[in-house]
């Protein structure tokens, strides 16, 4: 193993192993093996808000200047009707069968099936027994 090599390189005798390698795969991997980075991370940037400028020093009414003005109310926004929650399995434990309901429908359409060809075949039976 080459800590020199470079992801093009890496990339080159993956092919030849009929491999593809993708730069987070590389770069995992270099830091896996205790590789330093090809490259320094870039810092992570802590962003200051910044102040929002007033709307109303542009001639902007505010929001209580315009409702005011407009002699509009803000209403309560309604309560969302909600649905059941869908019942959860504790972690660990065996969900129930969830092909039951399939495996019932199944074994009720063999059943049924088997009602059908014995009635089928008492049918050509008496029409057998009736041509004779």
């Amino acid at each position: 193993m080459n800590p020199e090599a470079t992801l093009q390189e890496v990339r080159d005798a993956a092919a030849l192993a009929g491999l593809s390698i993708h730069p987070l795969v590389y770069g995992r991997a270099r830091s896996k093996v205790g590789l330093p980075p090809l490259r320094p991370r870039r810092p992570k940037v802590v962003r200051q808000d910044e102040p929002v400028p007033e709307l109303h020093a542009a001639g902007a009414p505010t929001a209580e200047e315009f409702l005011e003005a407009t002699e509009l109310e803000l209403e309560e926004p309604a309560e969302a009707a909600l649905r059941p929650a869908r019942p959860r399995t504790a972690r660990g434990q065996p969900m129930a069968d969830p092909f039951g309901a399939l495996t019932q429908l199944v074994r009720e359409l063999q059943e049924e099936r088997d009602r059908l060809r014995e009635a089928l075949a008492r049918i050509a039976a008496a029409v057998d027994e009736a041509l004779g």
